[in-house]
């Protein structure tokens, strides 16, 4: 009887705070999402709490003494800091792609299976995406021409992108014969193998020189001559 009165009586003199239950929130590492149901002893193991590693992969990784899940093998290539994308409440659907936390190139997630890749009707080009797009968007982009493995008219063709224009010279569609990537113009050299009309629908005297004030008499079929 003795006993359970000096009990009852050390009782009365733990302080309130004592009978409430801990905060969490109190260490930096609120417990919300799928760890609001983590019991105590899961993360905080051999009955210590202080000092326990708030970063996402000291739980969860394969190795160590608490090994949460972690990264499956298949997950695309990154870094270890799990909360640039994921949020507590569950590992999928990601809430947001940092891709600064991205280790891999861009094909080793966007591949048409893990996430979007290069469309059907895409121009002829390398896999390296990065030389073109930015992370924010696909479009607009900035164009590589050192990754387009198809010729210019594969692209310039007036549809895709910018192609001849109405009142341009009779040619072929072997842009590159006469322009540079750096722009349409200037014209640095004319491959005239690739003109198909005659000579004066271009030497006019307005698009290209022509026949001089003081030409002989002639007609205007200057490759005779």
């Amino acid at each position: 009887m003795n006993r359970l009165i000096a009990l009852l009586f050390l009782l009365a003199l733990t302080p309130a705070y004592a009978q409430q239950p801990f905060d969490h929130f109190s260490t930096g590492f609120e417990l919300d999402g799928a760890h609001s149901n983590v019991t105590c002893d899961r993360c905080h193991t051999g009955g210590k709490f202080e000092g326990t590693n708030p970063v996402c992969v000291s739980c969860h990784s394969s190795i160590g003494g608490i090994q949460a899940t972690a990264k499956p093998p298949n997950h695309v290539s990154s870094n270890e800091f799990c909360a640039d994308c994921h949020t507590t409440s569950a590992w999928s659907p990601i809430a947001f792609m940092d891709h600064a936390a991205v280790t891999g190139s861009c094909t080793t997630c966007h591949n048409n299976i893990t996430a979007t890749g290069k469309p059907a009707g895409h121009i002829a080009s390398t896999d390296q995406c990065d030389d073109c797009h930015q992370t924010g968007a696909w479009i607009p982009a900035v164009f590589d021409h050192s990754n387009i493995s198809g010729d210019c008219f594969s692209c310039h063709n007036g549809v895709d992108a910018t192609g001849k224009p109405v009142d341009h010279i009779q040619t072929t569609n072997t842009c590159e014969d006469c322009h540079s990537t750096f722009g349409w113009d200037p014209v640095f050299i004319v491959d005239h193998n690739q003109v198909i009309g005659s000579c004066s629908s271009c030497h006019d005297g307005v698009t290209a020189t022509g026949k001089h004030a003081a030409h002989i008499t002639s007609g205007n079929n200057c490759e005779e001559c």
